[in-house]
């Protein structure tokens, strides 16, 4: 049901005894919508790049769609995976023009850093890029699994979460650790260098 203002009623609530619609923006539904269309062209994509890809191919033939979710950037992550093998490669799919200068950029990034020999076993914690191309004209990206976990669902406690957010900066730190250079500067030069880093 939809009310003058394009709202749709959603889930109903009860309120001291009376029974209280709420409603949803239409806006919202129609971009949850798009989202969902989005990410169901994506899967509807995958067997295809399967087939035509080796870096996919590779995976073996029983390979399958294991999992998928489109990013608040609107790329597709599609996990590919064997029965008996877990997650083999990670299939990545922009959505939107914006989504795939995005993924440029971090290709291009992640190649910077994976050529960085100062960052030594760090590099094996930051996607490793198989093979990129291009189908339907729709841009993609095959990368090697990450092995780990997804640690939201252990965060139960703040005890948990707070050593768990200590491990994820620790990490940060170690590439700036590694990465950092020393740069002499007066005051006013130190000063502006400050200013600018804010912005």
């Amino acid at each position: 049901m939809t009310d003058s203002a394009g709202r749709h009623e959603g889930r109903q609530g009860v309120d001291g005894g009376r029974r209280v619609a709420a409603f949803i923006p239409a806006d919202i539904i129609r971009e949850r919508i798009r989202r969902r269309r989005r990410l169901a062209d994506a899967r509807a994509l995958a067997p295809r790049i399967l087939a035509a890809d080796p870096a996919l191919a590779a995976c073996g033939p029983r390979t399958v769609i294991a999992g998928s979710q489109l990013t608040s950037t609107n790329v597709a992550v599609i996990v590919m995976a064997r029965p008996d093998d877990g997650a083999s490669a990670v299939l990545k799919i922009p959505m939107t023009a914006q989504a795939a200068q995005g993924m440029e950029r971090e290709s291009r990034i992640l190649a910077m850093l994976h050529s960085d020999e100062r960052l030594g076993d760090w590099r094996r914690l930051i996607p490793r890029p198989r093979a990129t191309g291009a189908l339907n004209g729709r841009r993609y990206r095959i990368d090697v699994r990450l092995r780990g976990d997804v640690v939201r669902g252990r965060m139960t406690d703040h005890k948990t979460a707070h050593r768990l957010l200590e491990a994820a900066a620790e990490t940060i730190h170690g590439l700036h650790r590694a990465t950092a250079t020393e740069v002499e500067a007066d005051a006013e030069e130190a000063l502006g260098v400050t200013w600018k880093a804010s912005y």
